[in-house]
């Protein structure tokens, strides 16, 4: 065997190498992907969960965030200004989400889900009132609206759960 020989052969073993190695960095990659992927979710979770359990945790603030949400003229100035807060909490999430859907990090269809239910609030007479108070949200309210044009859910199916749409 020549030097030629041992030439090519030294660079066939080298591109098998190459190879080898850039397959395994893809699957790497695939599962750090996956791992940041469910760490995601699990961050989406954890806010949403967080915002939840300190209203279920105290039936007054549950009573002032539905009273804020369908009659916010109900509420006396303090009770204005937690709902507020409470409200701003959940815009701060859905915000947090549009930006990591804008990122790449969190999938369109997740989001697609999350405006809607985003929709769902901002249709109530609270939360129209607290979104034109706050436009410098106006990135969220376009994304939403493009998920959502004009905003079109059944508001009766959230107050009534045992009604079903009308055909």
């Amino acid at each position: 065997m020549d030097w030629d020989a041992v030439g090519a052969i030294a660079e066939a073993v080298g591109a098998a190498g190459v190879l080898i190695t850039l397959a395994y960095l893809a699957i790497q990659i695939r599962h750090n992907s996956a791992s940041v992927d469910a760490s995601t979710e699990d961050g989406v979770t954890s806010g949403f969960n967080d915002i939840n359990n300190v209203i279920a945790a105290d039936a007054n603030l549950a009573r002032i965030f539905t009273v804020g949400l369908d009659e916010p003229d109900r509420l006396t100035d303090d009770e204005a200004v937690r709902f507020s807060f409470l409200f701003s909490s959940y815009i701060n999430q859905y915000n947090r989400l549009l930006v990591l859907n804008q990122k790449g990090t969190f999938p369109n269809d997740r989001w697609g889900m999350y405006a809607k239910e985003l929709a769902l609030l901002l249709a109530t007479e609270g939360g129209a009132r607290w979104k034109v108070g706050n436009t410098h949200f106006i990135d969220l309210w376009k994304a939403v609206e493009a998920v959502d044009p004009g905003g079109g859910v059944d508001m009766t199916l959230l107050r009534n759960r045992d009604s079903t749409p009308s055909t």
